[in-house]
């Protein structure tokens, strides 16, 4: 998947398993283009609402990032580390 702009500007092609790509072909679509039917300010008081939640403190919406990075290797192994581009 190509992204246009990323947070710090750049452009950058970014690896897709296939089912990662059905799930994005399965989305709603807003001038052509997949739409998560809400806007950042959203995403955001929606991150706060379940953290608070939790029974854990001092949590980022970026640690899940690397939650997400170790439980693939975890499941797959070291091949899934060469799609996981930390840093």
């Amino acid at each position: 998947m190509h992204l246009p702009k990323t947070k710090n500007g750049n452009k950058r092609d970014v690896p897709l398993s296939p089912f990662a790509i059905e799930i994005l072909k399965a989305l709603p679509r807003m001038d052509g283009v997949p739409c998560f039917a809400m806007d950042d300010d959203q995403r955001d008081a929606n991150w706060r609402k379940w953290r608070d939640k939790l029974p854990v403190s001092d949590l980022h919406f970026h640690d899940t990032r690397s939650e997400g990075i170790w439980r693939l290797i975890s499941i797959f192994g070291e091949e899934a580390s060469a799609f996981c581009q930390c840093g």
